[in-house]
């Protein structure tokens, strides 16, 4: 019994499809959109082989609290398993502003984070780090998102 408890909590603080939302103590999390970004600017194309993409995220602070957001401490991501960081220039074709600022309590942050992707790629794995906002009480929460 205690190991299908484990299992069901682990699997509970992953998020698998856009649309889906997870809550914590502290927060509630959504993913509205995965996008392809396509440039209109020849100056601002991804290298060869690859494609800007950007994941909508909102976070709602359900705490009496207010906290900052930090997209270079709270977030890190993986493509097909390997490391990946944001890309300054897919950034800026988005419409969105990033995952950084003030999320006071009651309120809520929507942003997105934005990357170049191989363009075959089949996994994208957003760990985004909670415990940096609430000193430990919220975990981790796992965005796993397949390019299908």
């Amino acid at each position: 019994t205690t190991k299908a408890v484990t299992t069901t909590a682990a699997k509970d603080k992953v998020i698998n499809a856009v649309g889906e939302s997870l809550e914590t103590k502290n927060f509630k999390v959504t993913v509205h959109e995965l996008n392809k970004l396509e440039s209109s600017n020849q100056f601002i194309q991804p290298a060869e082989g690859k494609e800007f993409w950007e994941i909508v995220i909102e976070i709602e602070n359900k705490s009496d609290k207010d906290y900052t957001v930090s997209s270079m401490l709270m977030f890190s991501s993986y493509v097909d398993d390997y490391s990946v960081d944001e890309s300054f220039s897919a950034h800026t074709l988005t419409d969105n502003s990033s995952m950084d600022g003030g999320l006071a309590k009651g309120k809520k942050l929507k942003g997105s984070l934005a990357y170049e992707l191989p363009k075959d790629w089949k996994e994208l794995e957003i760990h985004m780090d909670l415990t940096l906002l609430t000193l430990s009480t919220d975990g981790e929460i796992k965005i796993l998102l397949k390019n299908e």
